[in-house]
């Protein structure tokens, strides 16, 4: 809401990401999401959808 920037929110996803395979890169507060040139829908959704529940479980803590 404030639009502040939020680092600590990138450093609790990540390993979230990270175990269920979704691998992205960081910088500060900034995700940096970079997926395969050759990828299916299946796995763009599982990717979004895995950001999304990282996201709502660090921001519900």
């Amino acid at each position: 809401e404030t639009k502040d920037p939020y680092p600590e929110i990138v450093q609790q996803i990540q390993p979230i990401c990270y175990e269920q395979g979704v691998y992205f890169g960081s910088r500060s507060h900034i995700l940096d999401v970079r997926p395969p040139l050759v990828i299916t829908q299946a796995q763009a959704e599982h990717a979004a959808n895995v950001i999304e529940a990282a996201l709502r479980a660090a921001l519900n803590n």
